[in-house]
């Protein structure tokens, strides 16, 4: 799926993957860039929550005394799970700045017609200007 990160959560993110990723979108069109980048940094926050909930829950059952090693183990996990998913939000907004500032300097280096693949988005057609409303040039006071 396009939307998917190509990594599992506990999987490092580096930024020159995620560049590839979205040179593989095959677009400059900058609205299904920033959709992509902001279906990952959703999926990120998912799974920002789920690291903070098993931490809570970890945290709730060493309050508790009970599983108090079971506790601990999804405390840690959930800490493991949150931090990547902060430095995969950190990684994704980079990744998008460089994707960005290489799509600038080729239009900068090539004017507004930068090789490379286009999408329908790239450039709508402009549609015609509507004609004048027409004028009456002799109005008849109405009774």
């Amino acid at each position: 799926m396009a939307g998917r990160i190509p990594v599992a959560w506990f999987q490092r993110l580096d930024r020159a993957t995620l560049v590839e990723r979205f040179r593989s979108l095959n677009t400059r069109d900058q609205d299904l860039l920033y959709a992509q980048r902001s279906a990952w940094l959703a999926e990120l926050r998912r799974h920002g929550l789920l690291g903070t909930t098993v931490g809570v829950a970890g945290g709730a059952l060493v309050v508790a005394r009970i599983l108090t090693l079971v506790g601990v183990a999804l405390v840690l996990v959930g800490w493991f799970a949150w931090r990547r998913a902060q430095v995969g939000r950190v990684e994704v907004e980079a990744a998008y700045s460089a994707f960005m500032g290489e799509i600038r300097d080729l239009r900068s280096a090539f004017g507004a017609a930068a090789p490379g693949p286009r999408s329908e988005g790239d450039r709508l057609p402009r549609a015609a200007p509507a004609p004048p409303p027409p004028v009456d040039s002799n109005p008849q006071p109405r009774p």
